[in-house]
């Protein structure tokens, strides 16, 4: 290296601001309940803990929630869609005595509403979440939630405050796209590459995504299931391997009246409204009921966590084993106390379940199980299968395990995507509800065989549980999958750091490679990045905050 790049690195280290960032929190407090615990709240979530009581309409609620740096974090909003709300960070290290230690309310979260997923994207060596509003969406940085901020936001085509109509209703984050379903409007596309500027890519309108109303909203490798809420049953599946040309693949109507559906591998779990929890799977040839199983009650959103139904209805929260897709078993149901209100959303933690109430009148954690979760998280389905061949060079590939995952725990150590025999493969990772997506930087070459490579202690649940074995899948871009050679096992070559887009405010010398290289006069060999910027990016990379 010239002495000029290695003095651009150099200076751009020693004069980059280095962000002051708090310690992490503790995470799920992961303790043994009580038997006259075990299907009731042991802690309200509400007004006398957190959540403010001055909104200008209905009272502010909870729907689904995240753990964000080591802390609960609730988004408060009005029911029906309206605004305003904030962000509540909470220490549960003793889940019965939440600490709340951080509320955010500005100008910014004046446009949230109650929101129905709240995806999460690793970009560099940032965190950030993605919040649905009144006109669109936003971008947060909340890497660390002591200083969580807004880093860009898009206002969408027909998003205007509506409940089920005008309204951006559910997001799937598939780095770097962000899938946002607009009801009568289809859904929208939006490009998340630079997080301060997302742009939109396309709408698909419901004339060409199935006819229907769109609310949830799931991306899985190069699928896409959007079904319609709170009106009779349909579901649709869509190509998304071309993210700018969405592909109607199949539909299915006629079903029981759903309220929403929550989709895990290849498998899509329908609340119905009158009794009905429907089982169906996707895959190469559409859409197909697995079962459809009478659970009495007002059913309204699901969750799942190692085989079973975190199950949310009007009048009660039950939890479902649904081991055997024949015959689905409630084994435990609990009630919220209190008037007016609502077991909606539902997020597993171990072995305590979020109980969102978005009527105003308390959220609650349940214990689900007596004993603390010590199940690891397992795979329930990657996507390309092993042994695809033929996938497409934009693909991208997702995996859907068996409970939430820590995001803090998906890198590119723990989840590698490379070439079967050669080089990793750059870019960027984002989780929602159970499912870690992984986008290339640049598309995959042809011809090509690719492995993804889940190693063994790598990645964690929400507990804290890691992944006890290692999986290999492989796929190609070609007509054959070429087998590694024997000394190249799945260790090697080593991956290399977190995909490098930038954030705004995250620290960093603010330039890119080319502004790097004309600041000394220096050059790059061969059109490559200059040296001072891997080295500059080496360094930035490894000052991290250690996890716990």
């Amino acid at each position: 290296m010239s002495r000029c790049l290695l003095a651009a690195a150099v200076a751009a280290i020693v004069t980059a601001p280095v962000p002051t960032l708090a310690a992490p929190g503790p995470g799920v407090g992961n303790r043994p309940c009580a038997t006259g615990e075990m299907f009731a709240p042991i802690v309200v979530f509400g007004h006398a803990n957190g959540t403010p009581d001055d909104s200008p309409g209905k009272d502010y609620g909870h729907n689904v929630v995240i753990m964000a740096d080591g802390y609960l974090m609730l988004l408060f909003a009005p029911d029906s869609g309206g605004p305003s709300g904030g962000l509540l960070f909470y220490d549960i290290a003793d889940p019965r005595h939440p600490r709340l230690v951080k509320t955010i309310r500005n100008a910014d979260t004046e446009r949230f509403r109650e929101t129905h997923s709240l995806p999460v994207a690793r970009v560099g060596d940032r965190y950030l979440v993605a919040v649905q509003t009144v006109v669109g969406i936003q971008l947060w940085d909340i890497t660390d939630a002591m200083t969580a901020h807004k880093v860009g936001e898009l206002t969408l085509e027909g998003v205007d405050a509506g409940d089920y109509t005008n309204v951006a209703w559910q997001l799937s984050w598939q780095f770097p796209y962000l899938f946002v379903a607009g009801a009568g409007h289809g859904f929208h596309v939006v490009d998340t590459r630079d997080p301060a500027a997302p742009r939109l890519v396309t709408r698909v309108p419901t004339s060409q995504s199935g006819g229907f109303r769109i609310g949830p909203i799931f991306a899985l490798g190069d699928y896409l299931v959007v079904a319609n809420m709170d009106q009779d049953g349909r579901y649709a599946l869509l190509d998304i391997a071309d993210a700018a040309h969405p592909a109607l693949l199949d539909t299915l109507t006629g079903l029981p009246k759903i309220y929403s559906a929550s989709v895990v591998g290849d498998r899509i779990y329908g609340a119905g409204r009158d009794g009905d929890l429907l089982i169906h799977r996707f895959g190469p040839d559409g859409l197909h009921e697995v079962h459809r199983a009478a659970i009495p009650g007002d059913g309204l959103y699901l969750s799942y966590q190692d085989g079973y139904l975190h199950y949310g209805l009007t009048a009660s929260y039950m939890k479902v084993d649904v081991r055997d897709e024949q015959h689905p078993t409630v084994v435990g149901e609990g009630v919220l106390g209190g008037e007016h209100k609502d077991h909606g959303q539902t997020t597993p933690l171990g072995n305590l379940v979020f109980i969102g109430n978005d009527h105003g009148t308390g959220s609650a954690l349940f214990c689900h199980q007596p004993d603390p979760d010590e199940t690891p998280p397992s795979v329930v389905k990657v996507f390309p299968p092993d042994g695809t061949l033929h996938q497409p060079r934009t693909s991208r590939i997702a995996i859907s395990f068996s409970d939430n995952i820590d995001i803090h725990t998906v890198s590119p150590e723990t989840v590698v995507v490379r070439a079967v025999g050669g080089d990793v493969v750059a870019g960027g990772y984002s989780y929602v509800f159970n499912t870690v997506s992984f986008g290339p930087r640049e598309p995959l070459a042809p011809d090509t065989s690719y492995q993804i490579v889940l190693r063994a202690g790598g990645v964690a649940d929400a507990a804290g549980n890691r992944l006890t074995e290692e999986q290999v899948t492989r796929f190609s871009t070609g007509d054959a999958i070429e087998e590694p050679p024997p000394d190249a096992g799945p260790d090697a070559p080593e991956p290399p750091p977190p995909d490098d887009a930038a954030v705004p405010g995250d620290g960093g010398p603010g330039f890119d490679d080319h502004e790097i290289a004309a600041s000394c006069n220096c050059h790059t060999a061969g059109g490559g990045e200059p040296a001072a910027l891997a080295l500059v990016t080496a360094l930035v990379v490894g000052r991290r905050r250690p996890r716990r």
